[in-house]
Parts: C-alpha cells; sequence; structure tokens
C-alpha cells in the first residue's frame, strides 16, 4: 500500500506543469523521487501559538466564486475568478470556452492550489465525482476493491438509532 501511495503522489506532482510555480512551493520531491507536501512547515519563530492550520484562503474563496458563476452558466464571470489563481501561479489564463470545460479546469486548479488541506474529498463529494473517481483509482492502482454511493455515508449513531423508532441506520451499516 505504501508503494500505490508513492505513485498517487507522484502522479498529483506530475499534474502540475512545469511553468507553474507552486510545484516547487507545494510540493517537494525527495532524493528517492518520491513527492512531499511542502506546504506546512515547522516555523523558526512561532508567533501564532504554534497554529499550523489553514482556516480559509482567498484563492479558495475565488475557486468557489467560480464555481458557483460557472454552475450558474456565466462561463465569463467564472472566468473573472478563475484566472487571477492561475495567473499568481504564473500560468496563463484559462482556455475553457463551455461549461464543462470551465468545471474541469476549476476542479483542476483546487486539486492544484489546495493540495493537503483537505479539500478535495469534499470537492469530490460536493460535484458526486467521489465514487467514479474512487473506483478508478482502485482499478489504475491494481486494488480489486469497487465502492458504490452507499460506501460515501456515515453510520448514523447508535445512540440515535435507538432512542427513536423512526431513523433508520445507513445502508451498509447493519
Amino acid at each position: 500500500m505504501v508503494q500505490t501511495t508513492w505513485v498517487l503522489q507522484k502522479y498529483l506532482y506530475n499534474l502540475y506543469t512545469s511553468n507553474d510555480l507552486r510545484k516547487t512551493a507545494y510540493v517537494g520531491l525527495a532524493a528517492t523521487g518520491v513527492p512531499y507536501s511542502n506546504k506546512l512547515k515547522k516555523p523558526s519563530v512561532i508567533t501564532d501559538g504554534g497554529s499550523d492550520i489553514v482556516v480559509l484562503r482567498y484563492a479558495d474563496v475565488l475557486l468557489m466564486l467560480a464555481e458557483t458563476q460557472n454552475e450558474q452558466n456565466n462561463i465569463e464571470e467564472a472566468r473573472k475568478y478563475l484566472n487571477p489563481v492561475r495567473n499568481r501561479a504564473g500560468l496563463q489564463d484559462s482556455p475553457a470556452s463551455t461549461k464543462d470545460e470551465m468545471r474541469a479546469a476549476i476542479a483542476l486548479e483546487r486539486r492544484l492550489e489546495l493540495v493537503g488541506e483537505g479539500h478535495r474529498w469534499f470537492d469530490l463529494l460536493r460535484t458526486g465525482d467521489a465514487v467514479s473517481v474512487m473506483n478508478q483509482w482502485f482499478k489504475d492502482s491494481g486494488v480489486p476493491i469497487t465502492v458504490d454511493k452507499h460506501h460515501l455515508l456515515l453510520p448514523v449513531p447508535i445512540g440515535q438509532v435507538n432512542t427513536d423508532p423512526a431513523i433508520v441506520q445507513n445502508p451498509g451499516y447493519y
């Protein structure tokens, strides 16, 4: 499984183009060729109580706005929010011209910009892509696992199920 994780990390590292300034800022490459997160490092001078948790980033806000505009068929408005994130990374404006192309461009930008910050899973759930992305990754990695939609549900706490007979446990947690 460790080797599978390295393959995934290398795949993610290779998603960055050579002229993307985030490639070396966000992800490092060990001498062994294994990528690692370059985002959270222990500061030399701790001035904020040692906090290393990213709460909200401007780039995240811009990408959320781009996504909402695109879903409302305002592609040019979406571009206004997407391109500043790309430009800051040293990339040219997005060439996406259709709603589907823009959706894919925003998804890739979120993946590259917010790498290691815990957004990817929720992005996949929100867009309905979690099952297909997970199954494709398992298939490509040679892992004999298949997931269905019900695997995305968490169990209802048994204490809640026991207090109300109208509450039914989520599928797969019997």
